[in-house]
């Protein structure tokens, strides 16, 4: 199967954000810093409390209260703008031009510009489907980027990724709802 398009700096975020979300590291990381930064607020409410500082026991509290709720709507946004920032100084040369991504059922032949890469299918890890893209994730932890947005018709490409991916014995993971949150 051969395909040809090209990838934006949003195919990239969207990338980006999808394998984060996938990270049990920035899982941990996301979930630890809504629980101790509150917890601490707390314990300083508790504190003013005891003492008998009923103001600060509940300026605090109210505060714990604003981070555990606030904190998801800005965590996103630090995601994101660190993803936006990375591309911009990163990826400047492969967000620009057309891609043409050739399938055969041996090898992968991926052409940029003048840069060729043949790579067998045999070092395929996973195909990952979300609503806007095809990810081709390869065992060295490159990833082929593949917008659904650049293509007309997209049922003729999953069908044959499932196939490929059933015969290389990999998983196929079908995310259509997947939103970075």
């Amino acid at each position: 199967m051969l395909l040809s398009y090209s990838v934006s700096e949003s195919d990239y975020l969207n990338y980006q954000l999808y394998i984060a979300s996938k990270s049990p590291q920035i899982a941990k990381k996301r979930r630890r810093v809504r629980v101790v930064v509150p917890v601490a607020y707390v314990i300083m409410a508790m504190y003013g409390y005891f003492r008998e500082n009923y103001t600060m026991a509940i300026a605090f509290a109210v505060v714990a209260i604003l981070w555990w709720l606030l904190y998801p709507l800005r965590d996103r946004r630090i995601y994101v703008n660190h993803y936006k920032r990375f591309i911009q100084e990163n990826l400047k040369t492969a967000v620009k031009g057309n891609v043409t991504l050739d399938i055969s059922a041996a090898f992968f032949v991926a052409r940029d510009g003048e840069n060729e890469s043949k790579i067998s299918t045999a070092e395929l890890a996973a195909i990952n489907e979300t609503g806007e893209l095809f990810l081709i994730r390869l065992k060295t932890a490159q990833t082929f980027i593949l917008p659904k947005s650049a293509f007309s018709t997209t049922e003729e490409i999953e069908r044959f990724l499932k196939d490929l991916a059933w015969k290389q014995h990999v998983p196929y993971t079908s995310e259509l709802n997947w939103k970075w949150a």
